[in-house]
This record gives structure tokens, sequence and C-alpha cells, in this order.
């Protein structure tokens, strides 16, 4: 019969420290109802009252929460039709990131987040028919997703020197193949992930607003990010040609924001250690969502156009999950190596049978699992569709869930950008002209 190693009591700390906040929880929870019910402003307001909040000491009542309280708030005004609040919000959360960097300290901020807080301040930008400041937030982004590996290598080769120091305070584990455990880990989880990795470290979502707004400016840059986006969603005729209809006479993009993006949640699996012993390894991962919507139906004049798949932000979470799962078991490994150490000395050694006190700490440690940190911006999309159609005489398109949308009576080229998280929010929009 298998055996599952119990946790030391500092495993306990560890767990009891790593979860959020009760004022967080409760807070996210009602700014989640009001946005999934399209209620954006009063879902901002609340969240950012909630950060000016101090305990009797004079601390952020939020702590090292108010990051993702920064993150949400923003996407919330955006959506309220409030530009300057949303980039006030995603300001503060860049700064309380750049303190966290500092100090070593609290959540530990994320590439796609960083990519998304620039894709997003252009979108306030765009709202406000300023492509210049726009087009300068989406050269940083495009600029992050280049720089997103560096860093990895170089923590799975610390992470297993801590590996082997675990392994060799365990007795007869000593001669043990860690990178072939490793391994056998990463097989078997890569197996019960519901959302598969990209094979791009990129973000379509930013590459198509990246690669539009150049290519209507002229720059060839935008041609080849839009090339890119094609390579990754081959089924969408639009992009295909995008770059030759921004040379063209006018054109309407209509981008669509569907669906929220799933929660973290950790999954793990059985890899044998030792005789009747195994370890338990667990790893974060993104929980598939349904979007609410198949599609947008835009129409312009005689012309009718039905928006296509570019992106799918749960794989874009799940990509940089990926990309340090190597990293994830390895601390997976450490912890329960941790408790390996208990089991030899509580047990007299790695026996095959176990009672008396071993037993007992045994029984009361079945279910503990390394503690991950779950807490995510969970107020991206699921996926993200484009269509495009003419620019119409009357500078007015059609769009279902929306109606009528009224564009700029100067504009050649103008891009809507269209929002609904669930079927019970009404579809909200953006619109500017790009030229």
């Amino acid at each position: 019969m298998k055996k599952y190693l119990l946790v030391t009591a500092s495993a306990v700390s560890l767990f009891l420290t790593a979860c959020s906040s009760g004022d967080f929880e409760k807070l996210n929870t009602t700014f989640q109802a009001d946005f999934n019910k399209g209620n954006y402003q009063a879902a901002s307001t609340n969240l950012v009252k909630a950060t000016a909040a101090k305990d009797d000491d004079g601390n952020d009542t939020l702590g090292e929460n108010t990051y993702l309280v920064g993150l949400q708030a923003g996407t919330a005004s955006l959506w309220a039709n409030n530009a300057k609040e949303s980039v006030k919000n995603f300001e503060f959360a860049e700064a309380v990131a750049q303190e966290k960097l500092e100090n070593e300290s609290g959540y530990d901020p994320k590439y796609y987040e960083s990519i998304m807080v620039q894709t997003y301040k252009s979108v306030a930008s765009l709202s406000e028919s300023d492509v210049d400041t726009a087009t300068v937030m989406l050269n940083r982004a495009n600029e992050m997703q280049n720089r997103a590996l560096e860093k990895n290598s170089e923590a799975i080769k610390g992470l297993m020197d801590k590996l082997k120091e675990a392994a060799s305070k365990v007795p007869d584990l000593k001669d043990i193949d860690l990178t072939k455990k490793i391994q056998t880990a990463q097989k078997q989880l890569d197996g019960n992930v519901q959302i598969k990795a990209a094979t791009d470290y990129m973000n379509p979502y930013t590459s198509y607003l990246y690669g539009i707004v150049k290519a209507v400016d002229g720059n060839s840059m935008g041609d080849s990010a839009l090339q890119r986006v094609a390579e990754q969603a081959p089924k969408n005729k639009y992009v295909k040609t995008d770059a030759e209809a921004a040379k063209g006479k006018g054109s309407v993009w209509v981008v669509f924001e569907n669906g929220l993006v799933g929660a973290i949640k950790p999954i793990s699996t059985e890899v044998s250690l030792i005789g009747q012993w195994n370890m338990n390894i667990a790893i974060p991962t993104v929980d598939a969502t349904k979007a609410p919507v198949s599609s947008l139906t835009v129409k312009s004049g005689n012309t009718t156009a039905k928006t296509e798949f570019i992106a799918n932000l749960d794989s874009v979470v799940a990509t940089e999950l990926k990309e340090h799962e190597t990293v994830n078991i390895i601390k997976s490994m450490i912890f329960e190596l941790g408790k390996m150490v208990v089991v030899a000395g509580a047990c007299g050694g790695l026996k095959d049978s176990c009672s008396g006190y071993g037993l007992m700490m045994a029984q009361r440690a079945q279910a503990a699992e390394y503690p991950w940190d779950l807490r995510s911006w969970t107020s991206l999309p699921k996926e993200v569709q484009v269509a495009r159609v003419d620019m119409p005489s009357n500078k007015v398109i059609n769009v279902s869930e929306v109606g009528d949308i009224s564009l700029p009576k100067d504009a050649q080229f103008a891009l809507v950008i269209v929002k609904k998280p669930t079927a019970e929010a009404k579809a909200t929009y953006i619109v500017t002209k790009l030229k």
C-alpha cells in the first residue's frame, strides 16, 4: 500500500502565510460580482476606496494585495469609460510591483500581467483618441514580450542545488536520480492540464493591437506583428490581410473581448520516490472557463462579418506557468522531501510500516500540498476575436450584443473594442479614430 508523506509544522506555517487576507478575499468577491454583471464603475470605486483604508497602526489593510487591487480597479475603470482613472490605477499597481521587486516580498508579479498593463494603458489612450501615447504603451508591451524568458534558466539552476541538498538530508536518497523524477512529474502533469500552453511566448492580443496601430501608421513593424499573429491564429481570415487593408481606402476593426480568464488552481500527481513512499507533486495551472458568446456579427452598409478567434488569454497565462513548470515542480519536490525527513525521524527510517507517533503524524498530513499562491488578475478576457469591415459612408456600424455604433465623422480607419465578460453583462465598447 502506497504511503503519503507528512507535513512539517513549518510547512503549515508557510501555508497559512501564503493565504490571502480575509479582507482581500471579501473585497475581491464583491468586485467580481459587480464586474461580472457589467457594473464596472461600482467595481472600481469599491476597490479604490479600499486602497486608502488603514489599520490602527497606520498600515494598509490590504497589504501586498494592493498590487492585484490596482490591476482589477484599472480594468474596471477602463470599461467604465474612465481612461484617466484606469491609467492611474494601473500606474499604482506598477509602483507596488516595483516595490515588491526591490524588497523581494509579497505577491510575485507575472510577465503576462506587466504586458497586459501596458496593453490596457494603450487601450485607455486609444479611448481618448491619443494614438501617439497608445503607440508608446504598445512599444513597451512588445519589448516586454521579447524579454520574457531571460530569468527562468537561472531560477532552475539555483533550485536544483536546493533540491539536491534536501535529498541529501533524507536517508537512502543519496543516489536517487532527481532529474528523472522531475521528468516523470512533468509528463504526468502535462497530461492533466486543461489549458495547453502556446508554442510561442507571445500575447496575440497585444501583438494584434500593436500590429494594427503600426500598420495604419505605415510602419512595416506592424506588418511583421500581424504576420506573427496570423501564425498563431491560422484560421482567421482577417489577420492574413489586415496589413494590406491598413494601406487601403478605409477600414473598421472590431476587437471582441469575450468572457473571463480562468482562475489559477493546483493540480497534482503521485511520483514514486523510494520503496512504498510517494511524493505528491502539485503545481499551479489555469482552470478552463466557457465564453458567453460564440462570436459577434458586424454590419457595415450591405456587408456582414463575424468576429473570429485570435487569442486565448487562458493559454497566455498557461504559457507562463508552463515556462516555470520545472521551477514549480522542484519547489514542490523540496517541500515533499522536507516531509520525508520527518517521516524518517518519526518512523525510525523509511520503513514499509509505521505505527504510533509516526503513524499519527502521517495521518494528520494526508492532504498537505505545497501552498501555491493562487491569486490572479481575474478581470482579463478569456479570449479575443476580431473582424474587419470597410469604413461605411454614414460612419455607423451595427454590432450584435451592442447595436449601432457611431464612428468619428473624419475617420478613415477606426478601431472598436467590445467587451462582454459574462452572459448577464451588457456589452460595452470603446471607439477610436486611428487615422
